[in-house]
């Protein structure tokens, strides 16, 4: 079946998010520290797969810094290298680094910080990388909100904050694509129908016609259709869920896939798990 441009990515009409959970193949596990991984990359968490799946972000809460490193296989967690891993430390802005999502062109990227409940954009020197980069805003959540995570719409006008306390997504509208001073409550907020513990993420589908969310705690990956796409009101459970089999103190705490939802990978604290997921 031919791919469908869109923007940022090519999105077939059907692709692996439309197969059960259930039919996903596990890989196997690449961890940090058998390719090379720096020392101070203690607590890797949530990260987000960029520039055609060539480079990946993580956030790391225990060195206050954000890390890039290359796949040498686009979108293959097992090809990561360190050879040219570039890092950035954030200079004690927020010591709970957890979430990160980079905008399309590679130009700005979001953290989500658990220390202060905020979320803060950075300007990069060079387009997907991590060096030089400025910070250049903060966006404190709505009173309450006990920030874990985010998402943002591609196009960079929606934003979600995963709320680790109350196991909910809260939603932002920003008036000005990717401009996190402009990014406003918009009163809705959702409560996913699934038993997490540890709300440490989600992920929308590129379409916005699903999400999926994670449970560090019992360790699953859970499916929820929106009937209308990027609504959360819409939101509601499939009953879908995926055992992620982490190893004992591992947590899952984001996950990614290739343009097609054909290969899934899972962010844990201590590596990569990598899935393969069938077209229906």
């Amino acid at each position: 079946m031919p791919l469908v441009q869109t923007t940022p990515y090519n999105i077939s009409p059907l692709g692996g998010w439309d197969s059960p959970l259930s039919s996903a193949v596990y890989l196997g596990f690449t961890r940090y520290n058998t390719c090379g991984c720096p020392n101070s990359m203690s607590q890797a968490l949530g990260g987000h797969i960029v520039d055609g799946g060539t480079k990946v972000f993580w956030a790391d809460n225990n060195g206050d810094r954000i890390w890039v490193a290359p796949l040498l296989t686009p979108y293959d967690g097992s090809s990561l290298s360190m050879v040219g891993v570039w890092d950035l430390a954030m200079g004690g802005i927020d010591n709970g680094a957890f979430g990160i999502r980079v905008k399309p062109d590679g130009s700005r990227f979001f953290v989500a910080g658990t220390q202060n409940d905020s979320i803060y954009q950075f300007d990069t020197a060079t387009d997907f990388s991590a060096v030089g980069a400025t910070h250049t805003g903060t966006r404190t959540a709505q009173d309450g909100e006990n920030v874990r995570n985010l998402d943002v719409r591609p196009d960079g006008k929606k934003m979600w904050i995963i709320d680790s306390a109350a196991i909910s997504i809260h939603e932002y509208d920003l008036s000005t694509a990717w401009d996190i001073s402009t990014a406003a409550f918009t009163g809705k907020s959702a409560i996913p129908g699934a038993t997490h513990s540890s709300f440490n993420g989600g992920r929308f589908r590129p379409d916005g016609t699903m999400f999926y969310g994670l449970s560090g705690g019992n360790k699953r990956l859970y499916k929820y259709l929106l009937s209308t796409p990027w609504d959360i009101d819409t939101l509601s459970y499939s009953g879908e869920q995926l055992i992620l089999g982490t190893g004992s103190g591992e947590t899952a705490n984001d996950v990614d896939w290739n343009p097609d939802g054909t290969r899934m990978e899972i962010f844990s604290n201590a590596g990569f798990r990598s899935y393969s997921v069938p077209l229906p």
